[in-house]
Formats: structure tokens, C-alpha cells, sequence
């Protein structure tokens, strides 16, 4: 028999691999809604209010939330009104009776607001130290410690 001798022929490959298509790029998340947080204000308190059991709501439903007041200065500081008030005007005023704020122990009260229309909206403290039923009323709102909810 003839022996078969090596060839400098190199062996067949495989063929390259076909292109592919990338990946589709991931879609991003929307943006989630600020976080709220206690802002301190000119009497030396920070007001923040959370959606107690859920934050999205039918229209007509009472939506409940709790709110917190807290005083970070050294001595009580007095309130006339302390309430809840909604980015649409909706206001619910739930603590009508003079009373005081003591430094370092929240205030926190639960209170409930109806939204008739569908929307975002932002659920903020508001109270008055003094003067309430006055033009020149001394009232202090508190946007940065608002809840977000939605209404359907």
C-alpha cells in the first residue's frame, strides 16, 4: 500500500459566524416622582405628608394619607390650623384648635381628601401660626414633603 503523506494544506474551518443583530437597548424607566422630604420652613418647622394605604385612587374615592409636623427648634412652637391641602386647591383643614409643635416629637395625624377629577396630584401640609381668618394670616405650606398620587 502507497502511505498517504502530510499535505501543507490546511484543514477545512468552519464558516464564520453570520452577523447578528444587537441586542435591543434596554427602555428606561420613567422617572420616579421626588421623594418627599422635611424641608424646614420660617418657624423652624418641616411638615411631610405619605399616602397611607396606597396612592392611586378612583375618582370620587377618599384617599387617606398621614401627615407629619416637626419642630426642630428648641422650644414649642404654637399653630392655630394644621391640615392637608392638594396641588388642584382641594384642602381638607383637620386640626382647627390652638396647640403647639414640641421640639423633636413629630405631629402626625391622619386626614382624607376626595379628588372628582382624574390626575397627578401633590398632597402637602399646610398650617397657620396665627392670624388665620386675617388678609395678613401668617399660613406656611410645605410642597417638598408632599405625597404623590394618581387619580383615575
Amino acid at each position: 500500500p502507497t502511505p498517504v503523506l502530510p499535505t501543507d494544506t490546511p484543514p477545512p474551518t468552519a464558516k464564520p459566524p453570520a452577523a447578528t443583530k444587537a441586542p435591543p437597548k434596554p427602555t428606561p424607566a420613567p422617572p420616579s416622582p421626588p421623594q418627599s422630604e422635611h424641608v424646614v420652613g420660617a418657624h423652624g418647622v418641616s411638615g411631610l405628608v405619605v399616602a397611607r394605604d396606597k396612592t392611586t385612587f378612583a375618582v370620587g374615592e377618599k384617599a387617606f394619607f398621614t401627615y407629619e409636623a416637626l419642630n426642630h427648634t428648641q422650644d414649642p412652637v404654637g399653630f392655630e390650623k394644621l391640615g392637608i391641602k392638594a396641588s388642584d386647591e382641594v384642602q381638607n383643614t383637620s386640626w382647627i384648635n390652638p396647640d403647639v409643635i414640641l421640639p423633636g416629637v413629630p405631629f402626625k395625624h391622619d386626614d382624607g381628601l376626595t379628588f372628582n377629577s382624574p390626575g397627578t396630584y401633590q398632597v402637602f401640609l399646610y398650617i397657620c401660626f396665627a392670624r388665620c381668618g386675617a388678609s395678613d394670616g401668617d399660613w406656611e405650606e410645605f410642597p417638598r414633603g408632599a405625597a404623590t398620587i394618581t387619580v383615575q
